[in-house]
């Protein structure tokens, strides 16, 4: 229904601010250094290269499983990051031989699968990894999926998936200068809210960086399961194989899924949340291992999933990877609808697709500023379906010591909460909108997840604005 001021509210009960009108007062200045990062008017100057460098320098002498970045220019402002020598080629429904030929040919062989991928059967056979000689770069492995390309294959630089965005000189942690510490009211109501006993609530998948292995006192999220493959660690870098990980700091990217995690409790507090910690603490995973995540949550039951992650591809082409895996979706539905996939629309300010948000089987979801106007520095376009308030979002974060080497010097308690910018806290919001509508209403995720947009408010290349989160 409309407030008001004539906005569409879906549930007019989430739109109260968990803080005092005072503690939205103090938070303020911190946002706007948020958003003056993530637009560029405080940029990392000097200390530009030196970032890029210490996000490399913590992985290289890791293992095999650790994700490694170069960064490949697209022929736009933007470059992105890419897995070094690695190709993907797929596979299925025609004779590859010729490809594998032209493969071998250029020296590529089949790449091993991550142990984390091993339970990935459904991919196996329809998208494959190769990896290029050692000493060849970027450029060799586009003109090999080029020459795959006009044999008729379909090829690409394998992507990375991230929490951030690489611009041309500088890497920009995807919710900008990161969370800054804020406090919520002591409401009984608050407490209750984020915590439900089992029910039959929509499961909703969180696909992100997982939840951190702490148990509340406030009770926030504590039911949520804890799985190897749920928790993020937190502390999981400087890793050198055969050494203990870490430095005894947050990661960049530490507490990315456990805050998108309680954006859907605030949204939906029935819901049923699932965390899958498919990208690491520093906030990057293979394409290949974020397609695995969706399949797996699909295969769990999920019926919303959320994404907040995304990059824009060297092609501007959809990443092979996470379209293969919704091939796999669709066809596991048998019949059926099949899930939700909502995602984070990016920060980039630009028109340009970012995957999988601009997928036309994905809700992609752009940001807004508190006062529900377009924000400078989020993703937009014809392929964004809905936006939300997307600055100065407070929920739950982890325990632990910022990272200095970063610029950090937070130390955020046990029950911690945060303040952040970006469109990964906008997804979130709409993924707890559609299981709470599908509860309510009865509406599969689908007809939820419609019902949600056409509430919305019609704003040219942010698609229908919808009003669930106050903001900052």
């Amino acid at each position: 229904m409309p407030n008001d001021l004539g906005w569409p509210e879906p549930f007019p009960d989430v739109v109260a601010d968990l803080r005092s009108s005072g503690q939205q007062s103090e938070d303020a200045p911190r946002r706007q250094e948020q958003v003056d990062l993530l637009v560029g008017v405080a940029g990392l100057t000097s200390e530009e290269d030196t970032l890029v460098d210490i996000l490399r320098r913590r992985r290289e002498d890791a293992g095999e499983d650790v994700v490694r970045l170069e960064v490949a220019e697209t022929g736009r402002d933007r470059p992105t990051a890419v897995v070094p020598r690695e190709l993907l080629l797929r596979e299925g429904g025609r004779d590859s031989t010729a490809a594998l030929r032209t493969l071998e040919e250029a020296g590529f062989s089949r790449a091993r699968f991550a142990d984390s991928d091993v339970g990935c059967e459904e991919l196996l056979g329809r998208v494959s990894p190769f990896t290029a000689p050692e000493g060849t770069d970027i450029d060799y492995v586009r003109r090999t999926a080029e020459r795959l390309a006009q044999e008729g294959f379909s090829a690409a630089p394998s992507a990375v998936m991230a929490l951030h965005q690489i611009p041309r000189s500088r890497i920009v942690v995807k919710a900008g200068a990161g969370p800054a510490r804020t406090e919520v009211r002591d409401d009984p109501e608050i407490r209750m809210r984020g915590f439900h006993e089992p029910s039959n609530g929509v499961l909703v998948a969180v696909i992100d960086t997982g939840i951190a292995d702490i148990v509340r006192k406030d009770r926030w999220l504590n039911e949520v399961p804890r799985s190897p493959d749920s928790i993020d660690p937190l502390d999981a870098f400087p890793a050198v194989a055969g050494q203990p990980a870490g430095n005894g700091k947050l990661d960049f990217a530490a507490g990315h899924g456990t805050f998108a995690a309680g954006i859907v409790r605030q949204i939906d507090p029935e819901a049923q949340i699932r965390c899958y910690a498919a990208l690491d603490s520093d906030g990057f995973a293979t394409e290949f291992a974020v397609a695995c995540a969706m399949i797996r949550a699909v295969k769990d039951g999920a019926q919303v999933i959320n994404l907040s992650l995304g990059m824009q591809s060297v092609d501007n082409q959809p990443c092979l990877a996470l379209e293969v895996a919704l091939d796999v979706i669709e066809a596991m539905s048998e019949g059926s609808e099949p899930p939700v996939l909502v995602a984070s629309a990016g920060n980039y300010g630009t028109r340009d697709p970012v995957w999988p948000a601009a997928s036309r089987r994905v809700v992609s979801v752009a940001g807004l500023t508190a006062a529900l106007q377009p924000a400078t520095w989020s993703s937009r376009g014809t392929w964004v379906d809905c936006s939300t308030v997307a600055e100065g979002i407070v929920s739950t974060f982890v325990m632990g010591e910022e990272d200095p080497e970063f610029g950090g010097n937070e130390s955020y308690p046990l029950d911690a909460w945060a303040v952040w910018v970006g469109t990964s806290f906008a997804a979130p919001q709409i993924a707890g909108a559609t299981s709470r509508m599908c509860r309510e209403l009865g509406l599969s995720p689908r007809e939820a997840a419609r019902r949600i947009i056409r509430l919305g408010r019609a704003i040219p290349d942010f698609g229908r604005a919808v009003r669930l989160l106050p903001g900052t």
